[in-house]
């Protein structure tokens, strides 16, 4: 029987209304995650910000968007062919056959050996969050069968179940938040170059345009815009061209 609309969770509320919205949902999303990293990038401020569209161009800056959603996607998914074991006590998921999560979890661990540490740490964050979840929720269900078969052999309360899956749910959701910030905060979109200069030490940073009279930088650390004039630098900097195939390249 269908659950009444009215007494839907508030997730499955959300779930529901979703499905019926998937381009709004979409849209949504990639709006959100470029703003979001753009101002992570630059340290949540406006004016670092609003420099980068200017320099770059709408144009490239989506191109860049759209390059760190699939950058982010990639081990996401990971995540899920991690926990996938796990994951299929839930439902839906309970529909996957064991002989297809082990395999998908083995190819993900895999996979996860050619990322770098940080990322690495974050994609193994979900598996062992739903891991230990699930190890609660099958230890608490052989408890339960256990004073069942002793004292009355009752079945088990609906709800407990249903709050013990909602709290697996919830360790999901929390993880994939956690592990997308760490993601977006310690893998720019944009190529990092060592910028060496005639008057000054050189430096390292994310340039943002190389086309003019002066090169525009934001500095790896501290996050500050620069503009270094043609003259006063010694190598080469990418141009917007070149910058967005290294970005492709640091992709693949």
């Amino acid at each position: 029987m269908p659950d009444n609309p009215v007494n839907l969770r508030p997730w499955r509320a959300l779930l529901r209304w979703s499905s019926n919205h998937p381009g709004l949902i979409v849209s949504a999303f990639t709006l959100t995650f470029a703003g979001f990293n753009i101002l992570a990038f630059g340290n949540f401020d406006p004016e670092v910000a609003q420099t980068i569209v200017q320099e770059q161009g709408l144009a490239a800056v989506a191109v860049g968007q759209l390059l760190s959603i699939a950058a982010t996607a990639a081990p996401l998914m990971l995540m899920v062919g991690l926990a996938l074991p796990f994951l299929r006590r839930i439902e839906p998921l309970t529909t996957i056959h064991r002989s297809t999560a082990w395999p998908l979890a083995v190819i993900a661990a895999a996979a996860t050996l050619t990322l770098e540490r940080s990322t690495a740490i974050a994609v193994v964050t979900l598996p062992a969050l739903v891991a230990s979840a699930a190890l609660i929720s099958r230890r608490r269900a052989r408890r339960r069968r256990r004073r069942n078969k002793k004292y009355a052999e009752e079945p088990a309360p609906p709800s407990e179940v249903d709050q013990v899956n909602s709290a697996i749910q919830t360790l999901v959701v929390l993880a994939v938040i956690i592990a997308t910030v760490t993601i977006i905060d310690s893998d720019p979109w944009l190529p990092r170059e060592r910028i060496d200069r005639t008057d000054a030490p050189s430096i390292t940073g994310y340039v943002l345009n190389a086309d003019g009279d002066e090169l525009v930088v934001v500095r790896a650390q501290s996050k500050q815009v620069m503009r270094i004039a043609r003259s006063n630098r010694t190598a080469s900097a990418l141009s917007r061209v070149a910058a967005s195939w290294a970005s492709l390249a640091v992709l693949a």
